[in-house]
């Protein structure tokens, strides 16, 4: 359970990345579609103003730039090394940042982060090192998966070498990734959770592919394979939710995941079935989702659809799918009509 400071530095994270990258789209000539314009300036609520604004201290992780050299002037994660941050330090800290990875220079920031991940492998035991890695994208200071991904592989990979131990191996990997996937499915109890938790394991899912890629086993095409699919379910996700204007489908969970076939008394068993397997085999949505159909089909689909089968935070949700996949994400997000028109 996040705390209500949590939910309000992610309300401004959100808010701000969504902002930075449309900005960034825009400015390359790219029309958006008028549903994200709301977005185009990085609007909070005024609960979350309030609780950004007090005086208090955070042990959440902090990269300071200077900005003259555009080179990393200090960083630390008060939770292994170093002392906590002023809220207000910290969030400037972090708006610079991010501006730089989303809307500004991207290969700067990419090498401060380079500099970190080297900086931890050497500093710091394999457990911290890892610890700080997972911090520095919890709490955003990585912009996208991917790159994430591949800082994880690399420290991974020098921290086999220092431990003399041979190249990492790639089943570890790929089985811890489908064990944070399985835990989540299995522990989720809301779509909010849902997609907060595919964020958080996003760069595992990289980290495997990485460690794959200089796998020579037979198994190699499988694992492969495994982890396509995963990235393919999870694209599914967020294009679904992206595609369509959340006001327009308050249902659009259950109209994108839910059985064509019109529940009876004569098919719940085979619709929990279908639920169920996909919930194991894919991607789509954590367990809690299945039994929650599963006991309104059983009232014969009386009255309105439980709220939490469709209840989700749209603008977490797609500044989530801008950090899955940049590009993809914008992609979605332009107006394609427009553009061919004009």
């Amino acid at each position: 359970m996040h705390s209500e400071l949590e939910r309000a530095i992610s309300d401004f994270q959100d808010a701000s990345i969504i902002h930075l990258a449309m900005k960034g789209a825009i400015k390359d000539g790219y029309v958006m579609r008028d549903e994200f314009l709301p977005y185009s300036k990085p609007i909070v609520s005024e609960s979350t103003t309030k609780i950004l604004q007090k005086n208090i201290k955070v042990d959440f992780p902090v990269i300071a730039m200077d900005m003259k050299t555009k080179k990393v002037a200090g960083f630390m994660d008060p939770v292994i090394l170093g002392n906590p941050i002023s809220l207000q330090d910290w969030l400037m800290h972090w708006t610079i940042f991010a501006a730089l990875q989303i809307d500004d220079d991207n290969d700067a920031a990419l090498k401060s982060l380079v500099e970190i991940e080297a900086f931890c492998t050497m500093q710091m035991d394999s457990e911290s090192c890892l610890r700080t890695l997972d911090r520095l994208w919890q709490y955003r200071w990585i912009y996208d998966a991917q790159t994430a991904g591949a800082l994880r592989a690399n420290a991974l990979r020098q921290i086999s070498s220092e431990q003399e131990i041979g190249t990492i191996n790639p089943v570890a990997a790929l089985k811890e990734y489908r064990e944070k996937l399985r835990s989540l499915k299995e522990q989720t109890s809301s779509l909010d959770d849902w997609i907060e938790g595919l964020f958080l394991i996003m760069p595992h899912r990289w980290c495997a592919k990485y460690l794959n890629e200089g796998a020579e086993d037979e198994d190699k095409k499988k694992r492969d394979r495994i982890l396509e699919e995963a990235f393919a379910d999870t694209g599914t996700i967020f294009s679904i939710i992206v595609s369509s204007n959340s006001k327009d489908r308050p249902e659009l969970w259950t109209d994108a995941f839910w059985p064509k076939d019109k529940p009876s008394p004569n098919n719940i068993r085979s619709i929990r079935r279908e639920l169920s397997y996909k919930c194991s085999a894919r991607i789509f949505y954590p367990r809690f989702f299945v039994n929650k159909s599963i006991e309104y089909f059983k009232t014969g689909s009386e009255g309105p659809i439980p709220v939490e089968l469709n209840e989700f935070s749209y603008k977490h949700a797609l500044s989530c799918f801008l950090s899955w996949l940049p590009d993809s994400a914008i992609s979605h997000m332009i107006d394609w009509d427009q553009m061919r028109s004009s």
